[in-house]
């Protein structure tokens, strides 16, 4: 767990309450500490990371371990919480120390991801207070092969499962 903010654990435990109504499953999550996570795949096959602050410096063997796991077949979900710019600015930053020669690249909107369990086609955003506008999904990715081991939001996904919200 990267970020200190209640509303991420609400974030997680509303994805995993939403995920299992709709797929009849049990998944769950567990909350973790990069210091001490094993960075094996088939222990933890996603890291969900979100926040309102900048990440904190990485020393070079968490980097490095980061790197292996998602060539080794993990999957980061990150997103800004809230949209936060500083947010975005310090995980583009990490993106970049972990694949130097990887640059993120747009999801096409045929991708997968926007279609696996239900059709994506448009999403709401908002600048801070401003009104919601319907725009294309706009996601970003860094793949090993074919497989997008990185995806990343510069908006707030979270709400796409908050039931109160919607």
């Amino acid at each position: 767990k990267v970020s200190a903010y209640p509303s991420v654990t609400l974030d997680i435990e509303n994805l995993m309450n939403w995920t299992n109504a709709q797929l009849k499953l049990k998944y769950r999550y567990v909350e973790t500490d990069l210091s001490k996570f094993s960075y094996e795949p088939t222990e933890l096959p996603v890291l969900y990371i979100t926040g309102w602050t900048p990440l904190p410096q990485f020393g070079d063997k968490v980097k490095e371990n980061l790197r292996a796991y998602l060539m080794a077949g993990g999957t980061m979900i990150v997103h800004a919480s809230c949209g936060r710019p500083e947010f975005t600015a310090s995980f583009l930053k990490l993106q970049g120390e972990l694949f130097p020669d990887r640059p993120m690249a747009i999801l096409p909107n045929d991708h997968p991801i926007y279609h696996c369990l239900n059709d994506i086609n448009t999403m709401k955003v908002r600048d801070g207070t401003g009104p919601w506008k319907s725009t294309p999904p706009v996601m970003h990715a860094t793949y090993s092969g074919y497989r997008a081991a990185v995806i990343f939001s510069q908006w707030d996904i979270s709400w796409g499962w908050d039931d109160e919200k919607n």
